[in-house]
């Protein structure tokens, strides 16, 4: 009998790789320190854009002075004039980051993810994560020379030719697949680094603030880049690779691109592709309302009703995505015993839909900070409907998998990003909350679809 023959056509555990080596949780690791730099990164480059305006449009560059930011209720005062300028402003040029990012990042994320299953998990990785210090690099120089915003959209570009943050992802979770069993084992995982994920974040979320308050914006930028190096040399010099797939010579970049749709369209999925089209267009809507409140959150917060400063704009990200944590931590196991995928995905996408209301509708801040609350459940969203399509998807084809939806998400990412912020520019004069609600429409159609 060939050798070939002799292998088994899943490993024990259901994943690629057959002993998990303690190595294999490097990626923990990898997962904090970059989410944790990133979110130092995205918290200051809206904070500085918005600053930089101010200083310009209006002359004072502090963003805690609510006399100048037209938290007064004076709409005819001149200054109040100003502050829409620019709230309008910073929501325009962080649209064109995002636009800079995501058009390259459609295409190489699905090339890096798709190869990443013939070339290897760490490809990807690294990939992304050479990108991301790119970016930050340059955000960095950007706030020490008080140099051109432009070269921001520059940082953004080269970021996105790397992947994105969205392939990160997708190259964790496949890391992940690789190591787990199929089932809930791997639901299980794949919410694991999502609450990763979401620990670094509040990580950030909190930090950041008191950073720019005590250290400014470059030293903040310079910490935040330290922290994506640590990241690259980890993945370098101790992850180890979970892919031992060989990529042939008849492989092309046509071939690539099939792979990454050949769930919704292969005969080889017959009977399962209408359950992928409808869990991907279910993910599209939640995708499109999520980064639509996201996008424009911190600056709302920034803004009229509240008019928070860094720091409290800081603690709330904090509260929201701690909370978040914290459940996952202590109630995720418990609810995966006790209710299937589905129902965790509709109770995720009810949560989230509740809380951008109470959002859009909130003037007060003890209203706000029952926000949190109401969403705590909505951080099971995401990666539900990820692990269902992932326990439906042959071993080989994880990283096609994810590369696939990385791609969607990051379509819907910047196309969301364009319309809420041309929302929050039209409307912020009127109703600065509508782009919530409009969120909240989004992801109630993901539930219809489940449901």
């Amino acid at each position: 009998m060939k050798e070939s023959e002799k292998k088994p056509l899943l490993e024990p555990n259901g994943g690629n790789v057959r002993v998990i080596r303690p190595a294999h949780y490097l990626i923990v690791p990898v997962i904090l320190v970059q989410t944790f730099g990133l979110g130092i990164n995205s918290y200051i480059s809206t904070e500085y854009v918005r600053a930089y305006f101010q200083s310009t449009i209006i002359g004072n560059n502090d963003t805690g002075n609510n006399n100048m930011t037209g938290c007064n209720s004076d709409t005819s005062n001149p200054l109040y004039q100003s502050y829409i300028t620019v709230q309008q402003e910073t929501s325009r040029w962080t649209m064109y980051f995002t636009v800079a990012s995501g058009v390259p990042a459609v295409f190489s994320s699905i090339v890096l993810g798709t190869y990443a299953d013939r070339l290897g998990r760490r490809l990807l990785l690294l990939s992304v994560a050479f990108g991301v210090l790119v970016k930050s690099g340059i955000l960095t120089a950007v706030i020490y020379f008080d140099a051109n915003l432009i070269y921001i959209l520059i940082g953004s570009f080269i970021d996105g030719c790397a992947g994105g943050s969205f392939s990160f992802l997708a190259g964790t979770f496949s890391y992940v697949a690789d190591i787990t069993k199929a089932g809930k084992t791997r639901s299980f995982a794949i919410i694991s680094v999502e609450l990763v994920s979401s620990i670094a974040g509040t990580a950030a979320s909190f930090g950041t603030g008191y950073f720019i308050a005590i250290l400014g914006y470059f030293y903040s930028m310079i910490l935040a880049t330290s922290c994506i190096c640590i990241a690259v040399l980890i993945v370098i010099c101790g992850i180890p690779e979970t892919c031992r797939n060989k990529l042939t010579a008849r492989t092309t970049i046509c071939n690539t691109l099939g792979k990454a749709i050949e769930f919704y369209v292969s005969k080889q999925y017959y009977g399962k592709r209408w359950k992928y089209a409808v869990l991907l267009i279910s993910f599209c809507f939640v995708s499109l309302g999520g980064v639509g409140r996201a996008s424009v959150e911190t600056l709302y917060l920034l803004g009229a009703p509240l008019c928070w400063d860094s720091v409290k704009v800081g603690i709330f990200g904090s509260v929201k995505k701690g909370a978040e944590s914290i459940l996952g931590v202590l109630i995720s196991p418990l609810l995966l015993k006790c209710m299937s995928s589905e129902m965790l995905t509709i109770l995720g996408l009810v949560s989230t839909t509740a809380s951008m209301v109470l959002e859009g509708l909130a003037k007060t801040e003890t209203v706000f900070y029952i926000v949190p609350a109401i969403g705590v459940f909505g951080i099971l969203a995401f990666p539900m409907i990820r692990s269902i399509m992932s326990v439906m998807t042959p071993h080989e084809s994880q990283g096609s998998l994810f590369a696939g939806i990385c791609a969607i998400e990051t379509v819907c990412s910047m196309v969301s990003s364009i319309i809420s912020k041309e929302m929050y520019i039209a409307t912020v004069s009127m109703m600065s909350g509508f782009v919530f609600l409009s969120s909240a429409a989004q992801t109630t159609i993901a539930v219809v679809l489940v449901v």
